[in-house]
């Protein structure tokens, strides 16, 4: 489970980690985390909207920046394949037992400094 928002957001989106990449380096939100982070509604028309090319200049679908909080160890092994409104409400669960919104925004307010 994992929770991102972009700073000075109040609403944060609840995704799954899909998989691991390179130790040194930083991954890459899909698509539909971008979408929500963004405030989209709908799928993008194609990848020229999501890479923000063509008639689509300056809107594509990149997040500049976020803050994604990792759940470890928060799979549900018994249960692993999860629909929309399973990851909203674990992560959501997980999210507020760990201190929400107001701790999420002090560790950014910390980090900033």
């Amino acid at each position: 489970m994992a929770v991102a928002l972009v700073p000075g957001g109040s609403a944060p989106v609840f995704a799954v980690v899909g998989d691991t990449g390179p130790a040194k380096e930083l991954g890459e939100g899909s698509v539909a985390l971008n979408g929500k982070l963004l405030g989209k509604n709908a799928p993008p028309a194609n990848y020229q909207e999501v890479r923000g090319k063509g008639k689509y200049k300056g809107k594509a679908w990149t997040v500049p920046q976020a803050m994604v909080l990792i759940f470890p160890a928060s799979r549900d092994s018994a249960d692993p394949y999860m629909t929309p409104e399973r990851i909203d409400a674990a992560a959501k669960q997980r999210f507020d037992d760990w201190g929400g919104l107001e701790r999420l925004t002090a560790c950014a307010d910390a980090y900033g400094r």
